[in-house]
């Protein structure tokens, strides 16, 4: 039975072809000829009315093929887990790339036939891989073996290309926000405290006994949602090839959308399209180095954000920074930071050390990271076309990956730089 759907199958590819190849020459006899319009309207009853009719058959005969496979081949399972997939409810271990290949959407892209033939295009609806209110979680491709969730992928005999942890991300407040394409947030900008003892009223008329009044200023403020997108050609083939396309949605894709957001939140221009990076908002303190050594500058930031009421949740700095940090040694030649045997998390004070190549060598930023707020309009989709260039006539499609975000330093004195490092 299989051969016979299988030798249906193969018949109704060619009619296909074949069909599809009589109305490719007819249509280019009439465009050298001049497009009439009698002509035109000839050529879509006489021509493509055939080729459509041999797509849905050979859709008709894949479909049979497909079924009779599956009854020899696949044990019968429970849909249970691809419903709940599907309906968002258990998507904790699914990585950016599951979630595109347990779509419906892909499902059904691969369930029509339409990657089997090479006159149709396929087309994938737009696939949520990445949730707005999953950022965090998501962006943790650092971390101990076992904990990663962006895993890059290993071909036989290829090292993958090593990338440094997200973790911006990690740091700052992350916060969704709805329709439109600007936030509009209040700032807390000053407080006129006024309080004091009271004495008691000694009259039943006059001011005494009159409480003192205080102040507070807040202003409006309006930060735009910014796209952050790309993407990368790729062939049918990808489509078809689900561990490729996982790989591609995943280190390629997703990655990169996260690893520019990484980047912005530290050191955006704030130049339209960029956003205002931490680095780059107006009101934040420095601390210059000086006649300092490194740790006590680093301590005098620290000083600064406290006496302003604020707890330092992290240290950002350059590799080569905290390098010299790390080789430090006493009159003795011990380390100061610890033995090189021994495994030290990065700390100054007290305090964090990030490690982030976004930040300039030289310069450190001290800060309560809580005070930033990274807003996320939509979360990281994934969609694909063949409408750029000649990509349709090449059987190349474009995958892309986009999220909208916007960045609010809530509170510019919560952060310091230390510059001369």
């Amino acid at each position: 039975m299989k051969e016979t759907l299988r030798t249906k199958r193969e018949d109704a590819q060619k009619d296909v072809q074949k069909a599809w190849v009589q109305f490719s020459e007819e249509k280019a006899k009439i465009e050298e000829a001049g497009s009439e319009p009698d002509a035109v309207n000839s050529l879509k009853d006489s021509f493509y009315s055939p080729y459509e009719k041999a797509v849905s058959e050979f859709k008709k005969a894949d479909d049979a093929y497909r079924a009779a496979l599956e009854m020899d081949e696949t044990p019968p399972k429970s849909d249970e887990p691809e419903t709940k997939a599907l309906n968002g409810e258990d998507r904790s271990d699914k990585t950016p790339g599951d979630r595109v290949l347990e779509s419906a959407q892909y499902k059904s892209l691969r369930n029509s036939g339409v990657l089997d033939i090479e006159s149709e295009f396929p087309r994938l609806t737009a696939v949520k891989a990445l949730n707005r209110t999953e950022l965090k979680t998501l962006l943790q491709s650092g971390g101990a073996p076992g904990t990663q969730f962006l895993v890059n992928s290993r071909l036989p005999g290829v090292l993958p290309i090593m990338r440094q942890p997200l973790q911006m991300a990690q740091l700052v407040t992350i916060r969704e926000v709805g329709e439109g394409n600007t936030v509009e947030w209040v700032r807390h900008s000053a407080t006129t405290n006024n309080a004091a003892e009271t004495a008691e009223a000694s009259a039943t008329a006059g001011v005494t006994g009159t409480k003192p009044e205080s102040a507070i200023t807040f202003v409006v403020e309006n930060t735009p949602l910014r796209m952050i997108a790309h993407w990368i050609p790729a062939t049918r083939q990808a489509l078809q090839d689900m561990p490729q396309l996982r790989g591609i949605v995943d280190d390629e894709l997703v990655e990169g959308v996260n690893r520019r957001v990484n980047t912005q939140i530290l050191s955006g221009d704030g130049i339209a399209p960029n956003l205002t990076g931490i680095l780059n908002t107006a009101g934040i303190g420095t601390q210059a180095l000086g006649a300092d050594t490194r740790p006590d500058a680093l301590f005098k930031a620290l000083t600064t954000l406290r006496t302003g009421f604020f707890e330092p949740s992290a240290i950002v700095m350059h590799p080569s920074d905290w390098q010299d940090f790390a080789l430090l040694k006493d009159t003795t030649g011990t380390y100061v930071y610890g033995s090189p045997a021994m495994s030290i998390e990065p700390q100054l004070w007290g305090v964090r050390v990030i490690i982030d190549t976004s930040i300039t060598a030289g310069t450190a930023l001290v800060g309560d990271f809580h005070q930033a707020v990274l807003f996320v309009r939509d979360g990281i989709q994934v969609l694909t076309s063949e409408s750029h260039s000649d990509f349709f006539v090449r059987n190349m499609i474009v995958i892309l990956a986009e999220g909208r975000y916007g960045l609010a330093v809530q509170r510019p004195s919560a952060f310091v730089t230390v510059t001369g490092i």
